[in-house]
């Protein structure tokens, strides 16, 4: 059996602290990368996540999901990449051809993937914890595809080094 590696107690207690956000962010990164995938799939240029103060088992606790969506017109400019994002939404998340026109627009296209029905069906099954996503924006609750992407690569680039060397510092 392998034996447990001995912590380095000779570390100050800021050395340690020092840990606690990198190791957080990295925490929180799956979490905004699986949501930065469905952002792409979607071609949403933004979202938002709703705060609600909710009661479970005597608890108030807060309860995050996706509220609004903006689609990116850039990424919709002609009928192709429409019709590909009406592909995603009926391959992957089971809306009916029948629900659109037959050359929909990107006002239609908004205003189906902003009802309620499709956000709250749709995001809600994603198993993505909402919370962590905007702890990872750092408490932003307007979630931008082009920030998210530069902050999960902010986390990797600067947080997975500098965690990486706190626990070589702590194990030596």
């Amino acid at each position: 059996m392998p034996q447990p590696t001995k912590l380095n107690t000779n570390l100050t207690i800021e050395q340690f602290d020092a840990a606690y956000m990198p190791a957080l962010n990295i925490g929180y990164l799956s979490e905004g990368m699986k949501l930065l995938k469905v952002m792409e799939a979607l071609r949403l240029e933004s979202l938002s996540i709703e705060e609600e103060t909710a009661f479970d088992d005597n608890n108030y606790f807060t309860a995050y999901e996706v509220g609004s969506v903006d689609l990116d017109a850039d990424l919709l400019t002609d009928d192709n990449a429409i019709t590909e994002l009406q592909r995603v939404l009926c391959n992957d998340y089971k809306a009916q051809l029948d629900e659109f026109s037959e050359r929909p627009s990107i006002d239609e296209m908004s205003e189906y993937m902003n009802a309620p029905e499709f956000t709250n069906e749709v995001f809600s099954q994603l198993d993505i914890d909402y919370h962590f996503v905007v702890l990872l924006m750092q408490n932003n609750l307007g979630i931008h595809r082009v920030a998210l992407a530069s902050r999960i690569q902010q986390v990797i680039d600067e947080d997975l080094p500098q965690l990486a060397q706190l626990t070589t510092e702590m194990a030596a």
